[in-house]
C-alpha cells in the first residue's frame, strides 16, 4: 500500500466561486512524504519523469473532460500546446525552468501565485479566462496572445515582458 503526498493548501474555485481544500492525490515518493510534483528538489533529478506524468495527466483529463489540479506543483521546462476545454489551475506552482505554452487554447486557467523562474512562452496563446494575480515573471513573451477576461493584479514583471 503507497502512501498519498501530504501536500495541501486553498485554492479559489472559478467554478463554485469558493476558496476550496486541495489535497494531493498522488502517492509520496519511497523517499519522501511528498509526491514527485510537491517535492522541492525532486524535480532537479528527474524533469523526465515529471513531464512524462504531468503529460498523462492532460492525456487523460482532456478527453474525459477533468479539471487539471497542479496545485503547488514544482516544475521543470514543460511545453504545453493544446486546447484544455477546462479548468486549469497552475496556483503556486512553480516553474524552475522555461515554461512553454505557444499557441495553446484555455478555457479557463489559473497561473495565481505563480513563479516563473526562467522564461514564460505564451505566444499566440488563447486565453478565455485567465487568472495571473500575484504571479512573478522573470521574463515572458506574450506576443500575438488574445486575452478574453484576464486578471494581472499585483503581478509582478523582473525580466523583459513582450505583449
Amino acid at each position: 500500500m503507497s502512501n498519498r503526498c501530504i501536500f495541501s493548501t486553498s485554492y479559489y474555485n472559478y467554478t463554485t466561486w469558493l476558496k476550496i481544500p486541495y489535497v494531493c492525490d498522488e502517492d509520496a515518493l519511497s523517499s519522501s512524504s511528498y509526491c514527485l510534483f510537491h517535492d522541492q528538489s525532486y524535480w532537479k533529478d528527474n524533469p523526465d519523469r515529471i513531464n512524462e506524468r504531468l503529460t498523462q495527466k492532460i492525456e487523460v483529463g482532456i478527453p474525459n473532460n477533468e479539471v487539471l489540479l497542479c496545485v503547488g506543483y514544482n516544475l521543470p521546462s514543460i511545453k504545453i500546446t493544446k486546447m484544455i476545454n477546462k479548468e486549469v489551475y497552475f496556483n503556486f506552482a512553480k516553474f524552475y525552468d522555461q515554461a512553454y505554452f505557444k499557441g495553446t487554447t484555455f478555457d479557463l486557467v489559473s497561473f495565481e501565485g505563480a513563479r516563473f523562474e526562467g522564461s514564460a512562452v505564451f505566444q499566440d496563446v488563447t486565453f478565455r479566462k485567465a487568472d495571473f494575480k500575484h504571479a512573478i515573471f522573470n521574463e515572458a513573451n506574450f506576443q500575438g496572445t488574445v486575452f478574453g477576461e484576464r486578471d494581472f493584479a499585483e503581478c509582478q514583471f523582473l525580466g523583459n515582458v513582450l505583449f
